[in-house]
């Protein structure tokens, strides 16, 4: 079955934002939308989608705060970048679990890091869709996040 794109989106853009904050804690960032949506844009994207991918990533970054993952200041720069953006300990711990004996030195982060190590626009919208469900659903069921970081997320 096929990804929605919007839901895409959305899976994309949090994977983004969970790896930026990540990097970033405990330093509060902040969070430009309008830069994350570029960075899930195919290379051919045409201006009109370009501007309109805006919108769900500023919404995605909305979601994620009132579900509790991620927090930041009440104001924004131009409507689209959010303030002293951090995690919250609920998405950190979720980040920082360690696998199973196995494999105790990688956390949910550093597979979520090589997921995206070439890039956003190369990872699969399944792969995308996998990752961010079992970060919500699972606390990140580590040998298929695992699973899917080996395989460069195609």
């Amino acid at each position: 079955m096929s990804v929605p794109p919007n839901i895409d989106r959305f899976n994309k853009a949090t994977l983004l934002v969970f790896d930026k904050l990540y990097q970033a804690f405990p330093i509060p960032i902040d969070l430009s939308a309008s830069k994350i949506a570029m960075d899930t844009l195919p290379p051919d994207a045409t201006f009109d989608e370009s501007f309109q991918s805006i919108e769900p990533v500023y919404y995605t970054i909305e979601f994620l705060r009132k579900e509790g993952f991620i927090e930041y200041g009440e104001h924004t720069v131009d409507g689209t970048t959010f303030l002293r953006a951090r995690l919250t300990s609920r998405s950190l711990a979720l980040l920082g679990q360690t696998p199973s004996a196995l494999e105790p030195q990688v956390t949910v982060a550093e597979r979520i890091g090589g997921l995206l190590k070439g890039g956003v626009k190369q990872v699969g919208s399944e792969a995308a869709k996998k990752a961010v469900e079992l970060l919500f659903t699972h606390g990140g069921s580590l040998a298929a996040v695992a699973a899917l970081a080996a395989h460069g997320g195609s």
